[in-house]
């Protein structure tokens, strides 16, 4: 009998079981959850429901995604300190949004990030030699990148868009 192995990256409920199982066996006082691979923040439109094409974790093997909106469910409730984006577009404001209940920090890149994605051996080595708080972990998380990466204070998200929107009104 064959047995499928190969999980769905883009599917939310393999995310959302990857962090249940994670906690329920691994107890830490602090959790991090880093998203990898292919992101299109919110630009990505050239599907009916433009709201379904926003994407991150882009599956190359099953063809298939992961909507913003449903990567903030899954990572909704979960008790994270960071969630850190090692994609293209990943620290898009409209990203960083959906996630601004899910976490204390959220780090990423509002462009382009190179294919080599971040440096792993110098975020761990960083992070071994850190306090482990959640504003240490989110910064040694945007350093380990080889281009600008911003950390969001969480907990700011919705000044910052009462900010934006109080601009663009003004602007119009």
């Amino acid at each position: 009998e064959d047995k499928e192995t190969e999980l769905d990256m883009s599917n939310e409920s393999v995310l959302s079981n990857f962090i249940t199982y994670a906690k329920e066996n691994y107890d830490a006082e602090k959790y991090a959850v880093l998203i990898w691979g292919h992101g299109t923040g919110w630009r990505y439109s050239d599907l009916v429901n433009c709201s379904a094409g926003r994407a991150v974790a882009v599956d190359d093997k099953t063809d298939s995604y992961m909507s913003v909106l449903k990567m903030g469910e899954a990572l909704e409730n979960k008790g994270l300190s960071v969630i850190g984006f090692d994609t293209c577009f990943g620290g898009v404001f409209e990203n960083v949004y959906e996630v601004k209940n899910a976490a204390e920090y959220t780090v990423g890149c509002s462009d382009f990030t190179p294919t080599t994605g971040w440096n792993y051996t110098k975020l761990l080595e960083n992070l071994s030699e850190s306090d482990f708080s959640s504003s240490c972990i989110a910064k040694v998380m945007a350093e380990s990148s080889s281009v600008k990466t911003t950390v969001y204070e969480n907990s700011k998200m919705d000044q910052l868009f009462a900010s934006f929107e109080n601009f663009a009104e003004f602007l119009s």
